[in-house]
């Protein structure tokens, strides 16, 4: 089970939505850590604080699961909200 699950809509269609996330798996490696890699529709995240990471593209929305280690549940809260205002810059 996971410890975050956030699903938000767009309008930019599959391939927009993924070369924007695409993208922005640079930031997220550069700035926490996380590495990525997609195999189809599904990214599998890996890092420092999570067990287990997906981000999930559809035609209308994307849904992101990530499961917390020891050190990422501490700070849950903070995780959760800074993936939210993260998610709502790159969809835009």
């Amino acid at each position: 089970m996971s410890d975050i699950n956030i699903t938000k809509p767009h309008a930019l269609g599959l391939e927009t939505a993924k070369s924007k996330l695409d993208a922005f798996s640079t930031t997220l490696e550069k700035e926490y850590g996380i590495k990525s890699s997609w195999n189809g529709n599904t990214c599998d995240l890996k890092g420092t604080g999570l067990k287990k990471g997906t981000v999930t593209v559809s035609e209308n929305d994307i849904t992101i699961d990530i499961t917390l280690g020891l050190l990422g549940k501490a700070l849950k809260g903070t995780i959760e909200s800074k993936i939210e205002s993260q998610f709502s810059k790159v969809l835009g």
